[in-house]
């Protein structure tokens, strides 16, 4: 009975929604990072029985048991996108994955609790593939993913319930997809059959005249072996090689296997040299590559005027190929000097651009023996002459190693260059000093690196992050990150994250406490050095207004700011008339000064006065009294971000709307006017329920006394 219910499941259908996946782009599928608007997917209207009521809907088809359902999805699309094609070809996609599973009675609308299924596939295509526009609504078009996603997260009813839920289901595994490394780019890349250019027999494997007298590999072998060997992409057998025929200038290279037909090798004695994890053989010159990626091309072969109009037409300086190396890689393996310049110069080319085995261009250089390339690199201010490879190699590792043409002149330029004193970057401390850290690995140096040059004691490393800041933008970095190529991206950066003119934040470096610090660690510091700059920033924040503090801590603060800097109280000199509005700028936040009601002189000298009576001289124990102070605040320790809320109406007013900085600490998350300083809004995390939208650019914030606030910002 069990194994005919099997076979009666097995010859059922199910029911198949499809999505179609396109890149708008190929460089996007190498980023880590994810962004909906670089996918579109194929939708078409459906009626659902409905004249009068259409909606969007993905392709769909019922699967044939007993038979390969990724075969029947993928000649499904092929079927189903024919019609759409100026050349009624249909698309044929690379692949067909499920990811998941839904319940088929919800999908069309019902509630009769049974077990159908309906699977959703993800089938991916070229950025080249392409559909006529559609004359029929019916017929299937790509569409553009983040608008897709915008229409259901706002509703009205263009597509169904669960069509709604796929599309999110999908957005959602895009994403995965993205944090895992190489994965994407697996996904689009063509199927294995469509990868064969060519198959011919390696008489390494076999002997070719008897292949019964000596034992030959098995598939297994060969393949292990090929692997340790680093991959052959293609085999070219020349037939007129050794004729009278004349050649042409058409010929790269050609190779004569000294080898050939002795039969299968003995691998115990195989030696080869490798650079960089790469066999030291020029890279492929397949047709598509050429057309691919012409200014790797015209690079390979010298072609300098091609190089100059590729890149005066905008062709991306340091895109990767399939082999993940970039025009700069290139020019450093030929030895194109000249190319190297150009990229560098006009191309503003990262001199530091890393292949998939994580090798520099200076390494290439370095292994290939180019000293003129070697000096052109090392005398850029951003680079990391101690870059390493996968296998922990510097660029004078792998050319001492690889001892390739001028290897002794290029080994004694990197020598030369360790020796030198590396470039310096200045970072900046709250009390309005500086500190000059050396660039130990050019424009790679990490955060990490720059901290550990600070020589703080172990009790205090975690106290302090670099962070990167203009005058409407605060970015704290982590360890890994790399300052310098944060600054060089900054007028991006502000873009993306702002709506301010990107020529007005100039962005500098600066050493500031941790955001992500607990006030009990904190309250534990006892090491001066921290203790003074932990103060300067409380102090600096302090007169900028982003502590919410009531006149009277106002007031006790400006004391202890007065013996600090003025030392004891003098009743002949600290009179009323001593604090003036130059001075009481130093004391007091500005939008406090605007309070004329106040008599801030007067409270600010008593307060001097009472600390002056009490013995408080120590700096230091001034500086923790004043942090003492600011640890009561609900703002104290906050990373701020700029957003924009909606004023609520009063008196019949209209709403407007008002600029705010939304602070976020280890309690919770504060909201402050920009420009009142007023505290709007301020909750603990275990009070608040949120909820974010990408599209929309804006978060919800609500308590559990369904208090709801919403802060529109792209940060």
């Amino acid at each position: 009975m069990l194994e005919r219910r099997r076979d009666m499941t097995s010859a059922m259908s199910v029911s198949a929604y499809i999505a179609v996946v396109r890149p708008k782009v190929k460089t996007s599928l190498s980023s880590s990072d994810y962004k909906a608007k670089w996918y579109e997917i194929i939708l078409l209207e459906d009626r659902l029985g409905d004249p009068q009521r259409t909606v969007k809907g993905l392709l769909h088809m019922r699967i044939r048991g007993g038979e390969d359902p990724n075969r029947q999805v993928l000649e499904y699309v092929y079927d189903a996108t024919k019609k759409s094609s100026s050349k009624m070809q249909g698309l044929r996609g690379k692949r067909a994955v499920q990811i998941a599973r839904f319940a088929e009675d919800e999908i069309a609308g019902r509630d009769t609790r049974s077990n159908k299924k309906a699977f959703l596939y993800v089938v991916p295509v070229a950025t080249k593939d392409q559909l006529s526009m559609p004359t029929d609504p019916s017929q299937p078009s790509f569409c553009c993913l983040q608008d897709i996603l915008r229409v259901c997260a706002e509703g009205h009813g263009h597509f169904p319930t669960l069509t709604s839920r796929m599309l999110r289901t999908l957005d959602h595994w895009l994403k995965e997809q993205h944090s895992v490394p190489h994965a994407v780019e697996a996904l689009f890349r063509p199927s294995a059959l469509e990868r064969i250019k060519m198959n011919v027999l390696n008489p390494a494997y076999s002997h070719c005249s008897d292949h019964h007298g000596d034992r030959m590999a098995t598939p297994e072998e060969a393949m292990a072996r090929m692997m340790e060997v680093e991959k052959c992409d293609i085999v070219i057998i020349n037939p007129v090689f050794g004729s009278d025929l004349k050649y042409t200038n058409q010929v790269d290279a050609y190779v004569v296997n000294k080898f050939y037909g002795l039969g299968t090798p003995d691998y115990s004695k195989l030696k080869m040299k490798f650079y960089a994890n790469v066999l030291l053989v020029s890279p492929p010159r397949e047709k598509a590559w050429m057309e691919e990626y012409p200014l790797h091309r015209a690079i390979s072969i010298g072609d300098m005027e091609k190089v100059k109009d590729l890149l005066a037409k905008g062709s991306p300086v340091q895109e990767l190929d399939k082999e993940s190396w970039g025009p700069i890689h290139y020019a450093c393996w030929y030895g194109q000097l000249e190319a190297g310049m150009i990229l560098l110069e006009q191309g503003k080319c990262n001199p530091n651009l890393v292949n998939r085995n994580k090798s520099t261009p200076l390494h290439i250089a370095a292994g290939c023996g180019h000293p003129a390339l070697v000096q052109l690199l090392l005398r850029h201010p951003e680079i990391d002459r101690n870059a390493m490879n996968k296998e922990g190699q510097t660029p004078l590792d792998v050319c001492e190693q690889n001892k390739q043409n001028e290897w002794e002149h290029a080994a004694t330029l990197l020598k030369e260059a360790l020796n030198k004193p590396y470039q310096k970057i200045r970072v900046h401390l709250m009390d309005g000093s500086h500190k000059e850290l050396s660039l130990i690995s050019g424009n790679n140096t990490t955060v990490e690196i720059m901290l550990n040059q600070l020589n703080f004691p172990d009790s205090c490393k975690q106290l302090f992050a670099i962070w990167i800041a203009s005058r409407n933008l605060f970015l704290q970095m982590k360890p890994e990150h790399k300052p310098l190529h944060h600054l060089r991206d900054w007028a991006e950066i502000v873009g993306e994250l702002t709506d301010c003119n990107p020529e007005d934040e100039t962005p500098l470096l600066y050493v500031r406490r941790d955001a992500r610090l607990h006030m009990e660690a904190e309250r534990k510091v006892q090491d001066p050095m921290a203790i003074k700059m932990l103060f300067d920033e409380a102090r600096t924040n302090m007169l900028h207004g982003m502590y919410a503090c009531s006149d009277e801590d106002t007031v006790a603060m400006a004391g202890i700011m007065m013996q600090i800097i003025y030392g004891d109280h003098d009743t002949n000199r600290h009179k009323p008339g001593f604090l003036n509005d130059l001075n009481l700028k130093l004391l007091l936040p500005s939008h406090k000064l605007r309070n004329r009601n106040m008599n801030w002189v007067e409270g600010i000298l008593l307060e001097h006065q009472q600390l002056t009576h009490q013995g408080m001289k120590d700096i230091q124990t001034l500086q923790y009294l004043y942090l003492q102070r600011c640890w009561n605040f609900p703002t104290y320790g906050c990373a701020f971000f700029s957003g924009q809320i909606m004023s609520r109406p009063v008196s019949g007013s209209s709403r407007h709307i008002v600029s705010v900085h939304v602070g976020v600490n280890c309690l919770g998350i504060h909201i402050l006017n920009a420009q009142t300083k007023q505290l709007l809004y301020s909750s603990r995390f275990s009070n608040l329920q949120w909820e974010y939208s990408m599209e929309g650019a804006y978060f919800q914030l609500r308590t559990r006394d369904n208090h709801s606030i919403r802060v529109h910002t792209k940060q």
